[in-house]
């Protein structure tokens, strides 16, 4: 014998059991988003790692012009050298900016100015206090924007 279940019962049932799985597929995704989402302090810990990397960058030059000032046959090394610096400081600002939103676009402005002003002091082939002014002036801007301490100045 078949039991009869009335088609208004069934579309209710249907109805029913379609609001619970949607319910909780939205809970489950909603749940899994909150959780793999990153976090803020997250991605703050990643802008002052890039922001480091730049200033690690910049700090290595003042030593090289120095001795590509003392040595004028060295000079053409230390310019490949600079280029290849300033292009990966430029990187690793730009990773450092994508990880740190709170950052203006004046302030971001300011930096690249501040790390473009170090390749203009070598070539200008100021003396080697002035490029090592500019390279921690460089430095001390980014570590302040991204609120780390600056290294010790001429390092």
């Amino acid at each position: 014998m078949a039991l009869y279940i009335p088609a208004s019962q069934r579309r209710r049932k249907l109805v029913v059991v379609a609001v619970v799985a949607a319910l909780a597929g939205a809970l489950l995704g909603l749940g899994l988003g909150r959780v793999t989402a990153p976090k803020a302090a997250d991605q703050a810990a990643a802008a002052k790692d890039q922001a480091k990397r730049a200033t690690g960058q910049l700090a290595s030059l003042p030593l090289p012009y120095e001795k590509a000032k003392a040595d004028p046959s060295s000079q053409a090394a230390f310019d490949a050298s600079l280029a290849s610096a300033l292009t990966r400081t430029g990187e690793a600002l730009d990773a450092a900016f994508a990880d740190a939103p709170w950052i203006g676009e004046p302030v971001r402005t300011q930096l690249r100015a501040r790390v473009a002003a170090v390749g203009e002091s070598a070539k200008r082939a100021d003396p080697p206090a002035g490029f090592t002014a500019a390279v921690d002036d460089a430095v001390a801007a980014i570590a302040a924007a991204f609120g780390e301490a600056a290294p010790a100045p001429g390092r």
